[in-house]
């Protein structure tokens, strides 16, 4: 499903997984800044592969200067990639899939299903989402350098699958 946000413009964003041209499955960026209701005034950027299963999932934040930001969550790939959530920005040039960074977030294989991107006032990225090997709802933050390969991420479970059906 795609997800939706705006830029501080009102300039419509979408984060979305099909198909290419070529047919690859990939992740998908589309943008549009004027007569967005006319197909020829959006642009589609390929990102990143979307890998396979139903799991595969994302969500898409604008900061406050204009900057796509992306929660993915990855479907399995070759070996025994993928099945894994990153945080992916672009700081300028966003049209072009080279501008594209991604920190993977180390969670874990299988967690960080269905994620919710939401940024801070200041920008900061928080990422809630599901944890396949406790069940239940994980959280994970950055606060410092959190555009970068570097970045430090912390997670904490926020709650098991079994306090959940408790």
């Amino acid at each position: 499903y795609p997800a939706l946000s705006f830029t501080p413009q009102g300039q419509p964003r979408v984060a979305t997984a099909g198909a290419s041209m070529d047919d690859e499955s990939l992740l998908f960026y589309l943008a549009c800044d004027s007569a967005c209701e006319s197909t020829s005034s959006w642009t589609t950027v390929p990102l990143y592969e979307r890998g396979s299963g139903p799991e595969v999932s994302y969500d898409i934040a604008i900061d406050n200067l204009g900057r796509p930001r992306m929660a993915f969550y990855q479907g399995a790939m070759l070996g025994g990639l993928g099945d894994r959530l990153s945080y992916l920005w672009c700081n300028s040039d966003c049209l072009n899939p080279n501008s594209w960074q991604a920190k993977e977030l180390d969670l874990g294989l299988n967690n960080g299903r269905g994620p919710d991107l939401e940024l801070m006032a200041d920008g900061l990225p928080r990422i809630a989402y599901a944890l396949y090997d406790v069940g239940g709802v994980g959280y994970s933050w950055c606060n410092a350098n959190c555009e970068s390969p570097n970045a430090v991420w912390q997670d904490q479970v926020v709650e098991s699958g079994t306090d959940l059906l408790n």
